[in-house]
């Protein structure tokens, strides 16, 4: 009987986060999925904030404005990747599921080189680059959430090159926010000193091992 009840307690349990993982990523929470990656590149930069300094912009862009940060929000899927569909799956399984051995998945991670990734941004970035004119690029700090399923980044450092071409598009400044890491990629004079100073890095949580 124990066996059962811990049972029902798992499969509770995951219903409820599937359901708040549901409407976290519906239209209507994008300002909080926003301030979200904002406060996870300020946890990686070991900024402490307050409560309602992290805030949605009254006049987009940015998206999030923060002292004198001026975020523009992106986040790079799994190519393909139909997210809502993929949570409502979940859900529908964990619904029906009796035991919570079902509902159990082989996680194999993959380790994503930085290069990767960075060839990545450049060619998401580029398409960004159509919708917004030089000015206001030249004003705007982009933040890149990389959420690709299992996957790790490892590496211990950018490609020049790369970054170049990255910081060529004009941006105020560029940066990564990813599982594990940090990217501080790329930061004009006029990006926020403490972000210019960190150009290049790769910074990991204080409870976080970058790889």
């Amino acid at each position: 009987m124990a066996n059962r009840n811990d049972d029902r307690e798992y499969i509770e349990g995951q219903v409820a986060a599937l359901k708040k993982s549901l409407e976290f990523f519906s239209n209507k929470c994008k300002p909080p999925r926003e301030k979200w990656v904002v406060n996870e590149l300020l946890e990686y930069l070991q900024i402490e904030t307050t409560s309602d300094e992290v805030r949605s912009s009254e006049d987009e862009p940015p998206d999030i404005v923060f002292r004198d940060f001026r975020f523009e929000i992106k986040e790079i899927l799994d190519n393909g990747r139909k997210r809502t569909a993929e949570y409502k799956a979940s859900l529908a399984k964990a619904e029906q599921a009796t035991d919570a051995s079902s509902l159990l998945e082989l996680y194999t991670p993959i380790k994503l080189p930085i290069a990767n990734v960075l060839v990545r941004v450049l060619s998401e970035a580029k398409q960004w680059n159509a919708k917004y004119p030089t000015s206001v690029r030249q004003g705007l700090d982009l933040l890149i959430y990389l959420n690709l399923q299992g996957t790790t980044i490892i590496g211990s450092g950018l490609p020049s090159a790369i970054v170049l071409e990255i910081a060529a598009l004009g941006w105020r400044s560029l940066s990564v926010v990813s599982n594990n890491c940090a990217l501080i990629v790329a930061a004009t004079e006029k990006a926020p000193s403490f972000l210019h100073a960190l150009v290049g890095r790769i910074l990991a949580k204080k409870n976080r091992t970058s790889n």
